[in-house]
């Protein structure tokens, strides 16, 4: 898929990404990436949704080997863990 061709991305994990009136550093409007996002957006939908999950997979687990967790107290289950993020994080 070239630049040009970009309509819209068609990956699960975009299908409920909504542009809506505030300024959105990724796309200028539905579908339609600014052009210096184009190529990891391109990346991105081209990946399984197995190894998204995998890739997400190894990033919790070397979060929790660096210690990069919290502490829930009070709870049964195990304590330990790791800080929420997102591994495509939205940029603001």
């Amino acid at each position: 898929m070239g630049l040009a061709e970009i309509s819209r991305f068609d990956h699960p994990v975009l299908n409920d990404y909504l542009v809506d009136g505030a300024y959105d550093e990724t796309f200028e409007g539905p579908g339609k990436p600014r052009p210096h996002y184009a190529p990891l957006l391109e990346m991105f939908s081209s990946l399984p949704a197995d190894e998204i999950r995998r890739r997400k997979h190894s990033a919790d687990l070397s979060f929790l080997n660096q210690g990069i967790t919290f502490t829930v107290y009070g709870r049964e289950e195990g304590t330990e863990r790791i800080f929420p993020y997102d591994l495509l994080p939205i940029v603001f």
